[in-house]
């Protein structure tokens, strides 16, 4: 069996799914997966540089930043590319997810994805009431997730990253949910809009 062949069938039984951080997600049947990648899309999560980061102290993180809304959610921490993401997951969420496939589930952000994978410009990443953007000029330079209700929050946020980074001469990369209509809005307000498919 080739090793491309034997990748595929792993990632053949891997759930992958994507909620928002209600206490009560809809959840897809477990059975006939060994593994799930949950990626939780949501206002509750901050972004750690590793060298800083301290196992172990997820809750207090979160605590800091004022992103723990209560005992109802659990601090799960995620590691990528030089930096790991703390969220605030909702604990039914955790406890299905290790009833299911114990030690064999991971958690990420869309916005720990678009820190570690956004080229350099700006990045947006569209989720449901959701936006998480990135600044990348010679290494990142911004990385954060903000309350979006469409394109007026989105060109808000720009206004303001234009006065703090002089975005203008960045091209804006935009994806996930309503992009190509989000681009096409956003495009005449900035000259270096394009799509990037997920």
């Amino acid at each position: 069996m080739s090793e491309q062949h034997r990748q595929d069938k792993i990632e053949e039984k891997t759930l992958r799914i994507s909620v928002t951080d209600t206490l009560t997600p809809d959840l897809p049947a477990a059975e006939g997966f060994d593994h799930a990648q949950i990626e939780i899309d949501s206002l509750r999560v901050v972004l750690i540089p590793r060298e800083g980061f301290e196992g172990g102290m997820e809750r207090d993180y979160l605590t800091l930043h004022n992103l723990l809304p209560g005992e109802s959610y659990s601090a799960i921490s995620s590691a990528g590319d030089g930096f790991m993401a703390v969220m605030a997951v909702p604990t039914p969420l955790v406890e299905w997810a290790t009833r299911h496939f114990g030690d064999r589930v991971s958690y990420t952000s869309p916005l720990l994805r678009a820190a570690q994978d956004s080229p350099e410009g700006v990045f947006i990443v569209f989720g449901l009431g959701t936006a998480y953007i990135t600044v990348r000029n010679k290494g990142l330079l911004y990385a954060e997730v903000f309350a979006c209700d469409g394109v007026a929050d989105a060109l808000y946020h720009l206004d303001r990253l234009e006065t703090a980074y002089g975005i203008s001469r960045l091209t804006i990369s935009v994806s996930g949910i309503n992009a190509s209509a989000t681009a096409t809005s956003m495009a005449k307000h900035y000259r270096k809009v394009r799509t990037v498919c997920e």
